[in-house]
């Protein structure tokens, strides 16, 4: 169902059944295809995950101004590293400023040894980790699961 947030659609992903349970693990989702956003974030609710999708690095941004606390808003952060107006290295960097331990799970459609070399696994912790698309929803959940086991 999506909602307005700071003047950007931010679609939240939950099951029926989640709207009545106790709060669940939260997962950020940002990537500018629309495409994705929505298959990956009806994937994870699927899982029971409580899933907030956004268009790019600046809603990103936004969001965490909007959620400025001492605990993260979230558990865990997807980001596409090709997105415009702050791709996902830039999103990462904020969002570590802020929250230094929260996991972050990397996607891009671009060769692995492209993006994600040993420069950028160096500025990265490892809560930290990379998916190349396309990928099956069943390879993402064990990423996810396995990163947030970590935490």
């Amino acid at each position: 169902m999506p909602s307005e947030q700071s003047g950007q659609v931010v679609e939240q992903h939950q099951t029926d059944q989640e709207s009545t349970k106790a709060p669940s693990t939260r997962i950020l989702v940002a990537d500018d295809e629309k495409s994705i956003r929505t298959i990956v974030g009806y994937a994870l609710s699927h899982e029971g995950w409580e899933v907030t999708t956004v268009e790019d690095g600046n809603d990103v941004a936004k969001v965490l101004e909007a959620c400025a606390t001492a605990d993260p808003p979230f558990d865990l952060a997807i980001l596409d590293i090709d997105m415009p107006n702050m791709n996902g290295y830039e999103a990462y960097r904020r969002i570590h400023a802020c929250f230094p331990g929260l996991p972050v799970l990397f996607m891009s459609g671009w060769p692995r040894e492209t993006v994600w070399n040993d420069s950028v696994r160096a500025e990265t912790n490892e809560a930290t980790e990379f998916v190349a698309k396309p990928f099956s929803i069943s390879f993402l959940v064990e990423k996810v699961r396995g990163l947030l086991a970590r935490t």
